[in-house]
């Protein structure tokens, strides 16, 4: 069993072909927390109530944003068996996070995902520092690694495109964002997680998964 929770930056872990989990660079990063840690939206409460428990998932990953949208097109051409959750009633329609990694292109690429990506955004930019009304530094922000890279750029694509382009690829597979859903509570054993999640109109369930992530925007504690 392992919770593991997902940030922006670092690497993106998931399960490879067999099951086990792996990990490669990229945009998002998930590690395994200590037995007992919690964050403070995901904190453990007892076994007490009686919702109704579904069948063993692999994984459960709460959270439709980048991280969540890219952690779950993984897990869906690995097979594996996973929900992806989000209490929001949409996904971002505005400009959020900019920038876009080398990395991240080539593990979304892995997808078909990467140049559709790049077609969206603007690979081109430079940032020009004043002081006092004057030029003091300008930087080119592409042009570079090119030779260790299909992408020698950082990518400038508004969030909303990100996420767009996740979800259509995802709805291609059949596999739908379930919205206006929340984690309400979770207790861990040594095989698996209790969960137990709340949909917009009141109704309860608990889900057991053998892994369960969190990609949302909070940090630890």
């Amino acid at each position: 069993m392992a919770i593991l929770r997902a940030d922006s930056a670092g690497s993106l872990s998931g399960l490879d072909s067999h099951g086990r989990l792996s990990a490669v660079q990229g945009r998002a990063s998930a590690s395994v927390a200590p037995s007992g840690e919690a964050s403070d939206a995901l904190s453990q409460v007892g076994e007490t109530d009686k919702t109704p428990e579904l069948d063993v998932l692999d994984v459960l990953i709460v959270g439709a944003g980048p991280t969540g949208l890219s952690l779950a097109a993984q897990m869906n051409s690995f097979g594996v068996r996973f929900r992806l959750i989000d209490r929001a009633l949409d996904r971002a329609h505005e400009s959020r996070a900019l920038g876009v990694q080398a990395r991240t292109l080539e593990i979304l690429q892995n997808l078909e995902l990467g140049d559709a990506l790049v077609a969206r955004g603007t690979t081109s930019a430079r940032v020009t520092m004043h002081i006092e009304g004057r030029v003091a530094a300008a930087v080119e922000l592409a042009g570079f690694a090119a030779a260790d890279t299909r992408y020698p750029f950082i990518l400038f694509v508004s969030q909303a495109e990100t996420e767009a382009l996740l979800v259509r690829h995802l709805s291609s597979c059949g596999v739908e964002v379930e919205r206006s859903v929340e984690l309400l509570s979770f207790v861990e054993n040594a095989s698996s997680v209790a969960c137990t999640l709340a949909a917009g109109d009141g109704r309860q369930e608990r889900v057991r998964a053998r892994y369960l992530v969190d990609a949302t925007a909070r940090t630890a504690p």
